[in-house]
């Protein structure tokens, strides 16, 4: 057994090490279009189907949660409603909706657009779970790395650098009954930090809440944390 394993992981070392770059990230989408593709397929199905009420992840990338319906932007953009019209039969049959790290990189309008969208789409009493860089930070530092044209991690196309007070506009302009905000700062520089059923409300990975270690390049203060609201329909 202590040998197969050393030639594991030796052949494993190996690979990383010598197959070609170009090779590597041609296999890295070609398995994101076939994942990307059964979740597309997957929703379509249960949609059509279940009676029950949806839990869905918006922008999840390749993240996925225990009982939520992981969707990709290559098939929905939420913030255009031919998008959603294609995948869902009807308004008013989502319960749960999270999106984390997604809106920073709509345009305002496209924001808007998106939030109405969510409501539309969402049961009475439903919610929309909303992450993103927290726009009343502080630190000079973390603000560099995550704001608009940031220079961190996927931050390089943010067209939105958002604050609690912008999205609590948002949420009352798209009928939202409320907007509260569950972590971040506040424009009067207040912290917010309060505890949310993850299992219920959809989990978010960049929160103070979390103690995970953040990989190496997110070196930057609070790199870890972000805005984060509820929105209740």
């Amino acid at each position: 057994m202590k040998r197969s394993h050393k030639m594991y992981s030796a052949t494993k070392k190996y690979y990383q090490r010598y197959t070609p770059r170009p090779a590597k990230e041609i296999s890295r989408a070609l398995t994101k279009k076939i994942i990307y593709f059964y979740r597309f397929l997957s929703i379509l199905v249960i949609s059509r189907t279940s009676k029950r009420e949806l839990k869905i992840i918006l922008g999840a990338a390749l993240t996925n949660q225990a009982g939520w319906l992981s969707t990709n932007e290559e098939y929905l953009d939420i913030s255009i409603r031919e998008d959603w019209e294609r995948i869902l039969p009807r308004k008013s049959m989502i319960k749960r909706m999270v999106a984390e790290h997604v809106f920073e990189h709509l345009t305002k309008e496209e924001m808007l657009r998106a939030i109405s969208l969510c409501h539309e789409y969402l049961i009475p009493g439903g919610t929309l779970l909303i992450a993103v860089p927290d726009g009343n930070h502080p630190d000079e530092e973390y603000r560099l790395h995550t704001g608009i044209n940031g220079i961190g991690p996927d931050a390089r196309d943010h067209k939105q650098f958002i604050k609690y007070e912008e999205l609590e506009k948002a949420a009352k302009e798209s009928d939202f009954q409320s907007c509260e905000q569950i972590e971040g700062y506040n424009s009067n520089g207040r912290l917010t930090k309060r505890e949310l059923d993850s299992s219920e409300f959809g989990h978010i990975a960049r929160s103070r809440n979390n103690n995970n270690k953040p990989p190496e390049d997110w070196n930057f203060i609070d790199a870890q944390t972000s805005l984060i609201a509820l929105l209740r329909k």
